[in-house]
Order: C-alpha cells, then sequence, then structure tokens
C-alpha cells in the first residue's frame, strides 16, 4: 500500500510539472513566446541600424557595430542549419537521420577542445556533418579514452563558448563574466539592459540579441541567444516574461566595457547566411574526407583516418606539396588509416577518370611541460602559435572561482621565452593539477590533452 501511494504520489508531481511547463502566456511567469520563426532580418537592431547609425558620432558607432557583430555571431550559431546522415548522440537524445535541424550541437568538448565557432570553423563541421564514419558519429567524449562529462559529440558549443564568441572575447569559462572585462548595469530592469548585454547564472551565461520598443519608448520584445542542453537558440521574451527571466532564472545582467573592441566578423554565407547576407552555392566533396572534417587539425601522435565512398584510380597523400605516400584501388577499401604522420600540412587528392577531388588537414607539432617543483610550464610547436595556457582537470574542467587557478593569455615575451611562471598561490595539489596549452593553427585552434606535472 505504501509503495502504490508513493507511485501515485509521483504520478500526481509528473503531472503538476508537466502543466507547468506547457501553460500559456497568461499562467505562472507568462513564460516564453514561440521561438522567432522568421530570419534574422526580423531583428529589429538590424534592420533599424542604418538610420539609426546615420551621422552617429565615431566612437558611438563604434559601439553600435561591436554590437551588430554580437548579434551576427551569435547568430551564425543559433542559425546554423544541418541535417545528419546518421544518429548524432548529444547529451539527451539525438538527431535524427535525414532531418534539418537549425542551431549548433551543445557538447561540453573542453578535453579535445573541439568548440565550433571558436576553435573548429563553420566549415570543417559542416563536413563532418555529411561524413557518416566521421568522429561526428563515431566517438563519443563521455566514454573511454575520454573523461568528459556534460557532453557526448565529438563537436559542439557550450553556453559561454557562444556568448564569448559573440563578443570577441577570448573563451575560459563562463566566469569571464566576472572578470574586469564586465561591469554590473546599475538597474536590473527591462528598460535598463541593451543589445549585447549578458545574463549571467553561476552556472550559465546567454546573450540579448534584439529588444524591440513601442511608440512611447517601452520594451516590448527582448531576444535572448543562448546555448541549452537542446542546442544553440534564440527566444523572444514579452517584456512581463523577460523581466521574470531575469530575476528569476538568472541572477543579473553585466555588460562588456570594450564592445567597440568587437571588430571582427566572418561571414559563412556558404552554410549560415544572416542578417541579409547573400546565400552561397558551396559545393563540398562527398567522395573522401578525413575523419574530422575538411580542413581539420589532429595533434601529433593521432591517426588521421581517410573515409572513402567512391571507386577510384589512385589516392595521391601530399605533404607541404609534395608527394608523400600513394594508394591503387583495392576490393572493399573503405579507409585508409595514416599513423605517426610528421607535422605539417597535408591533403589527399582522389583521382577517378581524370576527376580530382581532395581533402585537407594539418598535423600539429607541440610539445609541453609542467614541472611543479619549478612552477614552470614550456610549450612550443614548430608550425603553430601557442596562445593560451590553464590549469584543469584531467577532463578539462576547470573550478568556478577564477582566482584560484591558472589561466594565462600568452604574450609575445611568453613565446619568445618557451615558458611561464606559475604563483605559488595558484599551485594546487588535487584535481585541477593538469596543463593544457591552445595553439593557433591555420585551420582554427587547437588544445592539447591535459598533462599531469612532472
Amino acid at each position: 500500500m505504501k509503495d502504490k501511494i508513493i507511485s501515485n504520489l509521483a504520478l500526481i508531481v509528473m503531472l503538476l510539472l508537466s502543466t507547468l511547463t506547457s501553460c500559456d502566456a497568461d499562467t505562472l511567469d507568462d513564460v516564453i513566446m514561440n521561438p522567432p520563426s522568421t530570419d534574422s532580418l526580423s531583428n529589429y537592431f538590424i534592420r533599424t541600424f542604418p538610420e539609426r547609425t546615420k551621422g552617429m558620432p565615431s566612437e558611438l558607432l563604434m559601439k553600435e557595430q561591436g554590437k551588430l557583430n554580437a548579434i551576427k555571431k551569435a547568430y551564425q550559431m543559433t542559425e546554423f542549419p544541418f541535417t545528419p546522415v546518421a544518429a548524432i548522440w548529444y547529451n539527451y537524445g539525438f538527431y535524427s537521420p535525414n532531418v534539418e535541424y537549425k542551431g549548433l550541437i551543445y557538447s561540453s568538448v573542453k578535453e579535445i577542445g573541439t568548440y565550433i565557432g571558436t576553435n573548429v570553423s563553420f566549415y570543417t563541421f559542416a563536413s563532418a556533418v555529411r561524413n557518416r564514419r566521421s568522429k561526428l558519429y563515431t566517438e563519443r567524449i563521455d566514454e573511454s579514452p575520454y573523461h568528459g562529462s556534460n557532453c557526448r559529440a565529438y563537436y559542439g558549443t557550450v553556453c559561454s563558448a557562444l556568448v564569448s564568441y559573440a563578443l570577441g572575447v577570448s573563451y575560459g569559462s563562463y566566469d569571464f563574466v566576472d572578470s574586469d572585462l564586465m561591469e554590473d548595469i546599475h538597474y536590473q530592469e527591462p528598460e535598463d539592459v541593451e543589445v549585447a548585454d549578458v545574463l549571467w547564472l553561476k552556472t550559465h551565461v546567454a546573450i540579448i540579441t534584439d529588444i524591440s520598443y513601442s511608440s512611447d519608448g517601452k520594451v516590448e520584445m527582448v531576444e535572448i541567444s543562448e546555448a541549452i542542453h537542446e542546442g544553440c537558440v534564440r527566444r523572444q521574451y514579452s517584456r512581463s516574461s523577460f523581466d521574470y527571466v531575469m530575476h528569476h532564472h538568472f541572477k543579473k545582467a553585466v555588460r562588456y566595457k570594450f564592445i567597440e573592441n568587437n571588430t571582427k566578423y566572418v561571414p559563412c554565407p556558404e552554410i549560415v547566411p544572416v542578417a541579409g547576407e547573400e546565400p552561397v552555392p558551396i559545393q563540398f566533396v562527398d567522395e573522401l574526407c578525413v575523419d574530422k572534417g575538411d580542413r581539420s587539425d589532429y595533434l601529433l601522435g593521432e591517426d588521421v583516418v581517410i573515409n572513402i565512398y567512391s571507386g577510384y584510380d589512385s589516392i595521391v597523400i601530399y605533404k607541404d606539396d609534395s608527394i608523400f605516400n600513394s594508394f591503387l584501388p583495392e576490393e572493399e577499401i573503405h579507409d585508409i588509416t595514416l599513423t605517426d604522420l610528421p607535422y605539417g600540412n597535408y591533403c589527399a587528392k582522389h583521382w577517378f577518370d581524370n576527376n580530382m577531388v581532395e581533402t585537407s588537414w594539418s598535423v600539429i607539432d607541440y610539445q609541453v611541460s609542467y614541472n611543479k617543483q619549478d612552477q614552470i610550464v614550456t610549450f612550443k610547436s614548430n608550425n603553430s602559435l601557442p596562445v593560451l595556457v590553464r590549469f584543469c582537470t584531467i577532463s578539462g574542467t576547470r573550478g568556478h572561482t577564477a582566482n584560484e587557478l591558472f589561466y594565462h593569455s600568452l604574450t609575445d615575451d611568453d613565446r619568445k621565452a618557451g615558458s611561464v611562471y606559475v604563483p605559488s598561490d595558484k599551485i594546487l595539489d588535487d584535481a585541477h593539477s593538469y596543463v593544457q596549452v591552445k595553439f593557433k593553427t591555420e585551420y582554427g585552434y587547437v588544445t592539447t590533452r591535459p598533462t599531469k606535472y612532472q
């Protein structure tokens, strides 16, 4: 009888939760308006930008342009279209094959650093989507040999990566919101926030990508772009629902103090045109592709697998523009695995009936060590640029208190020395005693696997 009562209570709770999550806009917290179904040109800020900024002083214009770039970059993440060719598993489900989706995948890829947009190009990810034997379909980074948490897909992004990409700040973790880059907004009301302001909770951040006003200057709608477990989305709220969300779901709103520095925006109209950009046709190579996606990076020592989908007369491997290896056709060959490749730039050219297509990749040389006794992290690469050193756990996770961990953007002097000194108060003799170094490459950025101190 007791078990039956508990079971009935659980059923009632589930029904109540279902009712609350499906309530209409006039109940509870006025919840959420429907996700926008129109394209990004409906954005009020974008639509009114030319008229509002006409004759504006250059200092203010730079700020407005920085906000516009933030919107465009956030939209590249929320509007990104992709159609899986097989099931792609993510944290709480999977994307079905042959169904078009919009918005990048959520996966906390801290251990391997394969954040889409920030580290891995949109093109590389799109080519991996088309390759059913790419790591996007074959690797799970929440299982051995990986150590990830809050993740599953090999490529993905998270809330702080979306916001930092949109604002053009160095991505570390959501604790950048509490750094000197940000300032609190004095009054926390809908009329006091602006486009490109950031909503902050201890474990989540989002960015405001549009605000529309009534004729008397009152806020009518606020749009938020964010990465949630279901992917990257943008949502529009009425004033009352946004007021509730700002004060009950988030802790506070903050503002990037240097929005005028957000000058870099790289359009990608071939894959994800936004803000009225004219779509540009693109032709992907489907005959063959490396298993990380075309134009991808491999760390020295990683196997490179070329996935082949059609017959060929020959496949020729080039390294730095010189022939490195070649393969003649074999029956039932589907993959070519290349091991222990020396560092350099590679391409595989697929010849068939005098037609040629190719796939490209780089093998990145790196040396990283951490001597705890000397308090020195050393780093070196012959074909990439070291840009960042950070302490982490074996899964790549950082702590929540920024001043307890070492997170250092490298200067030219650091790179010249090939090392950085770690202050004693930044060294922890616990799970955060691993180090990662991030390197800039021709195709994006690579992050070394977490390395234990010596």
